[in-house]
């Protein structure tokens, strides 16, 4: 037999808010942990708590969008904890989500990573380290030749005269439009009488 709670939304939206305040300061006492953490082993039970204790945060701040029905800014991403604040003596710093210092660093330890193996891969494909040179020529208006000048600038007129056929067929349409537009109104004045008694 499976029990449910019946709750109204504003009933939810409490009970989801005070976890929500909960979980973000252990978010925030975990990450400073993590921080000041040496040991590697424990720092990797500490970064699963944290990345456990971020996912449970966002699923609290989907609740809280989803019961937010009691204010005027329904369903809106923005969700007034004021009262909660209040109510458990914090400032609204104190529930201010920032981005996890480790996510700086593995990241560049992920840059460095990335930069050896490709530099492993110039080394093996070109036999030095260094990114190949591009060549470009640069070719000047004078070296082209009167034929291919003729057939660029043929070009561009039929493209310009494509272009004036299209917006002069759009205005005739909509001239046409606008006068079936007319008639349709003249004749559906023509069935309205007035009384003039």
């Amino acid at each position: 037999m499976q029990v449910k709670y019946e709750r109204k939304d504003e009933e939810w939206f409490r009970f989801y808010a005070h976890l929500y305040v909960k979980y973000v300061h252990c978010y925030k006492i975990l990450e400073d942990c993590y921080d000041q953490m040496v040991h590697p082993q424990k720092r990797m039970l500490l970064k699963d708590m944290l990345e456990s204790t971020m996912l449970r945060v966002v699923e609290l701040k989907l609740n809280l969008i989803r019961y937010n029905t009691h204010t005027n800014s329904v369903r809106s991403e923005y969700v007034n904890l004021d009262e909660f604040l209040l109510e458990m003596r914090m400032r609204p710093s104190e529930i201010e989500m920032h981005i996890p210092r480790y996510f700086v660093n593995d990241r560049n330890e992920d840059k460095m990573k990335r930069n050896q193996i490709v530099d492993k891969f110039l080394v093996d494909l070109k036999e030095t380290n260094l990114p190949e040179e591009e060549i470009i020529e640069e070719r000047s208006a004078l070296d082209t030749n009167m034929e291919t000048a003729i057939r660029i600038i043929q070009k561009i007129e039929r493209g310009r005269q494509g272009i004036v056929r299209a917006l002069k067929a759009a205005y005739y349409q909509k001239r046409e439009i606008k006068k079936l537009n007319k008639k349709k109104e003249g004749a559906g004045n023509e069935n309205f009488e007035f009384d003039d008694s």
